[in-house]
């Protein structure tokens, strides 16, 4: 995940989904760390939540009233909720929070598209040391 801050600091203009939460918004990186195989039914649970990615209230639902309110009402912090929605999942979930923006950014949109075009074309004339 990379946190709002982060991804408004090196590109403000930059369109995302943001989940809320008590400190912080937080937009996913479509990055995941599955360590063994009891993580494959968190798997397949994934799958029936993130048909709702873009409204950041039904995926709270999908793990419970109480996530639900708690998100709606910004009184958990992002790692408390990943805790709980772990446990609903019956595993242990950890958000990992990146410092780089672009790990945030996906191509689903032409504007997204016009957005990484013009980070590679930029790091290709500025190359880093």
């Amino acid at each position: 995940m990379v946190e709002r801050r982060t991804m408004l600091a090196a590109y403000p203009d930059a369109r995302r989904t943001w989940l809320k939460f008590r400190g912080g918004a937080y937009s996913g990186a479509n990055l995941f760390a599955l360590l063994d195989d009891r993580a494959k039914p968190a798997v397949a649970f994934w799958s029936s939540v993130e048909k709702d990615r873009k409204k950041g209230w039904k995926i709270f639902a999908h793990f419970g009233p109480s996530l639900l309110l708690r998100a709606l009402s910004r009184t958990i912090g992002f790692r408390q909720a990943m805790a709980q929605a772990g446990e609903r999942m019956g595993l242990r979930a950890e958000p990992v929070i990146l410092t780089t923006a672009e790990a945030a950014i996906d191509v689903d949109k032409p504007e997204d598209l016009a957005l990484v075009t013009a980070i590679l074309e930029q790091r290709e004339r500025c190359p880093a040391d």
